[in-house]
């Protein structure tokens, strides 16, 4: 049995052959459970539940390494180099008229959560118990606004400025706001509905299956460059990160975005298509592992002295984003069932990230 105190490449393919183990038994358990599936909770989550109790910081069955830690910077800056590769053409004119309003909206949402949780953890939580960190209102809106993933990225940073224990009360609130947006979306949206007499006005389309269907030899050609594409770009960024870190704070995945605009930009010049599919199906990979590390390395014991003021913090950001949806976004989004179709969304995004956005709808 090898060392897995000390990296080697043999202990990485242990640790991912372990975290791909507990994905496979996350999808299982997915599969046969109605309820997570309701709520939309993705195997990664599951897997990364069942690596926390079982693993190091658990019960400690899993002999997962020390080295866990480190692979979430790596997988992240390889998720957020993928973005500008993987995004399709469009017209920008086109799509400020589609979805401008809501984007507005939900920068709007942001901002609050943002400001007011910032503002309530400095003036009001700090006079009940006023060993809390001021930056503790901050620490939980990283997790709801985004999801695990903003939440595992900010919070190294965070802890980087001296703010102890941001990465897990970041990613503790990712978890409850993914939950807690399923949950109150769909009933939200459907009491909307009924109250109002609501009734769609869009029209089915027939989708031809056979448009879907890809051919197996080319995706396999295109999964390899697609890595190729993802490792230029987050190989080259790390280094334009680590320049820009000299005169800025920044997390390490913005110079992979920064490349990868420029080899996506650079593409479109030349009318060269890039494997966007591919592209996005090596990020998705990359983001389930990302997720299930972020939740098995969380220091459970950092979250016992700062449980109840989470709890009360947490209950707070939920009435917040919940008249925020009812009484402004459904409103100002037209008062008709499309509306309440996008107020549902709105508590999915708002609460957890774009997934639960779209489930909800």
């Amino acid at each position: 049995m090898f060392n897995t105190d000390v990296f080697t490449p043999w202990v990485l393919l242990s640790d991912l052959g372990i975290i791909s183990a507990l994905l496979l038994v996350g999808k299982i358990i997915r599969v046969k459970v109605k309820l997570i599936q309701k709520l939309f909770i993705p195997p990664s989550l599951l897997a990364g539940v069942l690596g926390l109790a079982l693993g190091p910081n658990g019960l400690g069955w899993l002999p997962l390494s020390g080295s866990m830690g480190t692979y979430a910077a790596v997988l992240i800056a390889l998720v957020f180099g993928a973005l500008p590769l993987s995004s399709p053409k469009f017209s920008v004119k086109e799509v400020a008229g589609r979805v401008g309003p809501m984007w507005v909206y939900a920068q709007l949402g942001m901002l609050l959560q943002w400001a007011l949780a910032g503002l309530f953890g400095l003036f009001v939580m700090k006079l009940i118990w006023p060993e809390l960190n001021d930056a503790f209102g901050v620490m939980l809106s990283t997790g709801f606004y985004g999801g695990h993933g903003t939440a595992a990225s900010w919070g190294p940073l965070l802890e980087e400025m001296g703010v102890e224990g941001a990465n897990v009360v970041g990613v503790a609130a990712a978890t409850f706001g993914l939950v807690s947006g399923s949950l109150m979306g769909g009933p939200l949206a459907r009491s909307i509905i009924g109250k109002y007499n609501l009734k769609s006005t869009a029209k089915a389309e027939v989708v031809d299956a056979s448009a879907n269907l890809v051919d197996k030899e080319v995706f396999s050609k295109e999964i390899m460059f697609a890595f190729v594409y993802l490792l230029v770009a987050t190989g080259i960024g790390l280094y334009v990160t680590a320049f820009l870190k000299q005169f800025i704070t920044l997390p390490d995945y913005i110079g992979p975005m920064i490349i990868a605009v420029i080899i996506r930009n650079s593409c479109d010049m030349m009318n060269k298509e890039l494997p966007l599919d591919a592209i996005d199906t090596a990020a998705n990979v990359c983001l389930n592992i990302f997720l299930s590390l972020a939740l098995m390395t969380l220091k459970l014991w950092q979250l016992a002295e700062l449980a109840i003021p989470m709890v009360v913090m947490l209950a707070a950001q939920v009435v917040l984003m919940f008249f925020f949806a009812r009484f402004v976004v459904f409103n100002v989004m037209g008062r008709d069932y499309e509306a309440a179709v996008m107020t549902s969304a709105f508590c999915g995004f708002g609460m957890g990230a774009t997934p639960n956005a779209m489930a909800n709808m």
